[in-house]
């Protein structure tokens, strides 16, 4: 059995992050695995780059050409949207050419390939829904929007009957390929499970959910010290930190400008993940900001460093920066939204809170600042525990192995 991983890159992102990871844990068991990506960071040699006429410069520009031919149509302050993608020969030579059992899709857009033509390929597919791309008309984190259920006829996105009528044509494109070829769908949460199997053009698909691996020798708990003592500091960051809305550093910032009843001075705040200057944040807080972390080993560093991780995020399927910083022991304050609620149990390894609103966050703030150095203790000997146990490379990859075998046994049983 050899697994193909597809996936845009190998270093940047959710998506790419957890196929690297899963495609790890797969080989540590034993199993067959080689990961096909658009565009190579890293110099992993079972990480394998598309070779063909379309060169590298082309393929890393595609993705920003895609984008200004969408903003004609779609309004993409909204949300993130990706077309069905450009038909490359050469994605699909390099796919056969590696000779898949099976082909794992997490992230082919960016113009990598048209999904439809790998759904066409004859191969048994895997599909990780890292959002919700491929039961919606094109848009990847479409909320509450009521147009799923009436497949995306009147899309709030388009600024015109030329939009509205494009994603209508992405999602029939997408029903009539998947209602003839079914795939099986991995939801990484219990909450994307719900959403699609709550969606008619995926109807006919298998919908598993298994969550993303972690490698938890890795991050796992150190003996750094904070900076400052007698503080508490708490930690931040994303891809697009402060420029992606989703990510909610409005909400974060909006909760600092509310705390009257504590000293700022107090406080720290450590932000990672943004490219430029932090705006906005009062003068009495102290606040450190990096730019973009690229290894996990400064992942670990940051993670130590800090007392609670706050994820203020809208919405999120089943994210990393929670699963890392209780991995390495340090508990989270987050909404109550997407699958936080898998990963975080409230007062016994961070806090979950209920409405998503700087106020309610600013209230949880300045309840973990007046907690005893006990009681954060007691929150982290809680935090990494249920990542050794439901999230580590070992289990997780076991599980897949199981999907894949049953998978093949059943293709053959067909035949």
């Amino acid at each position: 059995m050899r697994v193909v991983h597809l996936v845009k890159n190998d270093t940047k992102g959710g998506a790419p992050k957890g196929a690297i990871r899963l495609h790890e844990s797969l080989l540590s068991i034993g199993i067959e695995s080689v990961v096909l990506v658009d565009v190579k960071f890293s110099h992993t040699d079972s990480v394998i780059s598309i070779t063909g006429p379309i060169p590298r410069l082309l393929r890393r520009f595609l993705p920003i050409i895609e984008n200004w031919v969408l903003r004609l149509f779609l309004d993409m302050k909204l949300s993130l949207f990706s077309s069905i993608g450009l038909r490359r020969s050469d994605t699909l030579r390099n796919l056969i050419r590696l000779r898949p059992s099976i082909i794992h899709v997490h992230w082919s857009h960016g113009m990598m390939v048209n999904v439809l033509d790998v759904l066409n390929l004859g191969v048994p597919i895997v599909w990780t829904l890292h959002d919700s791309w491929l039961f919606t008309g094109g848009c990847h984190l479409p909320h509450n929007c009521p147009e799923l259920s009436a497949g995306c006829n009147d899309c709030p996105l388009a600024k015109n009957g030329l939009g509205k009528n494009y994603i209508r044509r992405i999602w029939d494109a997408k029903y009539q390929v998947l209602s003839k070829n079914p795939i099986t769908i991995i939801a990484l949460s219990k909450w994307m499970h719900g959403k699609a199997s709550a969606s008619t053009l995926i109807l006919g698909s298998s919908i598993l959910t298994l969550p993303n691996p972690l490698n938890t020798f890795k991050f796992a708990p150190t003996n750094q010290c904070k900076s400052i003592k007698n503080r508490i500091c708490f930690g931040f960051g994303a891809m697009g930190a402060l420029t992606d809305r989703n990510k909610g550093f409005d909400l974060l910032r909006g909760a600092f400008d509310l705390i009257k009843s504590i000293d700022l001075s107090r406080l720290e705040l450590v932000i990672y993940g943004n490219n430029g200057e932090v705006l906005g944040l009062r003068r009495e807080l102290d606040v450190r900001s990096y730019g973009y972390i690229s290894s996990d080993e400064e992942m670990v560093n940051h993670f130590s460093s800090v007392d609670f991780t706050i994820v203020p995020s809208r919405l999120e399927n089943l994210s990393y920066t929670i699963l890392e910083s209780l991995s390495c022991g340090v508990p989270v304050i987050c909404f109550d939204v997407g699958g936080n609620g898998n990963l975080v149990k409230d007062g016994v390894n961070g806090f979950i809170i209920k409405e998503v609103t700087s106020e309610a966050l600013a209230d949880c703030i300045v309840l973990c600042a007046h907690m005893s150095g006990i009681q954060i203790n007691m929150l982290r000997s809680h935090s990494r525990a249920l990542v050794e146990w439901e999230y580590s490379y070992s289990k997780v990859a076991r599980d897949y192995d199981r999907v894949y075998k049953s998978m093949l046994n059943s293709v053959i049983s067909d035949v």
